[in-house]
């Protein structure tokens, strides 16, 4: 088994919009940039890649494209290619929502010249990994961490306005 990685820096300009949330809310600083983070694995017949997005979603439309954008020039076959995101609620959306949730809720990255820089780091984030692919074993661990994991980060975070970390609420408090 072979298998190689690769860490893209995908953040986007300030200014994009950031979705997940009931009002608008814009990128003003960068706390941690965001990333692509790819695995690429060969078991002596076939290439298989994982992309991790930092996003909050990617949609179909894009996944596709993405897929036969590296099928086509890496010679890897679609179905062994796997987009997914993070679902980060401090990052974008590519692709949009139903026309009817709020334009809040359907806000998702609409710079053109930005999406077509991030499709060709999809690619050659799947290059990067393919080349540095070499002989690997297989296993995982468990880690404990002392920090909550949690959507809620991004409102202690030095750009939140209140910078104070909130009780969990249900969905109707947050205005929902």
């Amino acid at each position: 088994m072979l298998a190689g990685f690769s860490r893209l820096d995908i953040t986007p300009p300030l200014g994009t919009p950031m979705a997940g949330t009931y009002s608008e809310r814009l990128a003003i600083g960068i706390q941690d940039p965001l990333e692509l983070n790819t695995v690429a694995f060969n078991d002596g017949e076939n290439t298989a890649i994982i992309i991790v997005t930092d996003a909050l979603g990617i949609l179909e439309e894009y996944t596709s494209k993405i897929r036969k954008m590296i099928a086509d020039e890496l010679g890897v076959q679609e179905d062994y290619i796997m987009i997914t995101a993070t679902h980060t609620h401090s990052s974008f959306r590519l692709g949009r929502k139903p026309a009817d949730a709020s334009s809040f809720i359907r806000a998702s990255m609409d710079n053109m010249e930005y999406i077509s820089v991030l499709l060709q780091k999809y690619v050659d984030a799947a290059r990067i990994a393919i080349d540095d692919m070499k002989e690997a074993t297989i296993s995982f661990g468990i880690e404990e961490t002392s920090e909550p994991i949690s959507d809620e980060r991004r409102k202690s975070s030095k750009f939140s306005k209140d910078r104070k970390l909130p009780k969990h609420s249900s969905s109707n408090e947050r205005g929902g």
